[in-house]
């Protein structure tokens, strides 16, 4: 990421996309100044409790910061498969969980809507911090509908499906060794879960 990322100041302001993790951190140190709260503690309070995770500890998350490239920390949270799965069915639900308001529709409306094009060839989109693949694009052919992801340590995933109802969550073990499964294995899954589901 670091290596091909093109040198500041190439591209005049709003004509040119390349994903990187400042945003992010960024986002984590807005946060924590604006509500003079700690990130993990507030997801716990505010998602992880709400949803009923089983899993999410804040003990488990870490800030991670290397000052030579930015004065924002990263914020890592450790999830299971299954609190992945959660969260996806929080954003699948329009933002409510068993009848209770916990993220107003409106945000999941605006967060997962395409904002820049992160891959010309697919046509995948992104929004705020969500991959975005829209109706009728090769991405929407590939992913077997619309639908919008996330991933974490390049090869964790939530798929959000609305229009189909589905969440579909791909976790690896890694917190030891693990090798990547690639990109074509994952999706050869995703694949066969969505063809399932038709």
């Amino acid at each position: 990421m670091e290596a091909e990322r093109p040198e500041r100041g190439s591209h005049p302001p709003g004509t040119f996309y390349y994903y990187n993790n400042w945003d992010f951190n960024t986002l984590g140190t807005i946060f924590e100044q604006e509500t003079g709260t700690k990130i993990f503690e507030e997801f716990e309070t505010r998602i992880a409790d709400v949803i009923g995770m089983e899993d999410f500890s804040v003990d488990s998350c870490f800030y991670q910061l290397e000052p030579e490239k930015s004065v924002h920390p990263a914020y890592h949270f450790r999830m299971s498969a299954r609190d992945m799965a959660r969260f996806g069915v929080l954003y699948l639900g329009d933002g409510s969980w068993r009848g209770k308001r916990v993220i107003p529709s409106w945000w999941i409306e605006e967060s997962t809507r395409s904002y820049s094009l992160m891959d010309s060839t697919y046509e995948v989109g992104y929004g705020y911090m969500w991959m975005t693949v829209p109706e009728g694009t090769p991405a929407a052919d590939l992913f077997g509908s619309p639908c919008f992801f996330h991933t974490g340590v390049g090869v964790h995933l939530v798929v959000v499906y609305t229009e189909l109802r589905l969440v579909v969550v791909i976790r690896l073990d890694t917190d030891e060794a693990w090798v990547d499964p690639g990109d074509d294995l994952q999706m050869e899954l995703i694949q066969k879960i969505v063809n399932a589901r038709l």
